[in-house]
């Protein structure tokens, strides 16, 4: 499932979506991925080439809401400064700021019980793509 990462479009799409959802936990992986204003995935360069899936991060949780609420919390500027790697990334990096802005962010979550070995294999996958991490992941 895709979710608009502006504050008030996240809450209302992933609320009606989580009371869907059978697994109370909702634990399992998500990609932060840009999109252009016409909502149309927006290609990246990278160090091994155009990364067509716009991904900027890939994560993991046991409880995806909590999670979740915290990242589009630091991307929308509001609540704690703290919490999420990725969202505090953003927050003090400008230019990323200037090249996705957060009305241009989008969220797919995807449930997974065993959300650690989903987000290595996803992370290795895009390595072995574009020789490189996406950008706000860690990079090691």
């Amino acid at each position: 499932m895709v979710f608009q990462v502006k504050h008030i479009d996240f809450y209302g799409q992933f609320e009606k979506w989580k009371e869907k959802e059978s697994n109370a936990d909702l634990e399992g992986v998500y990609r932060v991925f840009l999109v252009d204003s016409d909502g149309k995935t927006k290609s990246i360069q990278r160090f091994g080439g155009e990364d067509s899936t716009g991904t900027l991060y890939y994560g993991k949780s046991t409880d995806l809401a909590s999670r979740l609420g915290k990242l589009v919390n630091l991307l929308n500027d509001s609540g704690p400064k703290k919490g999420h790697v990725m969202g505090v990334r953003y927050r003090k990096m400008k230019r990323v700021q200037e090249l996705a802005p957060v009305e241009n962010l989008r969220v797919e979550v995807i449930i997974d019980s065993n959300p650690r070995a989903k987000e290595i294999e996803l992370l290795e996958k895009y390595k072995a793509l574009f020789g490189e991490q996406p950008p706000l992941n860690y990079q090691s």
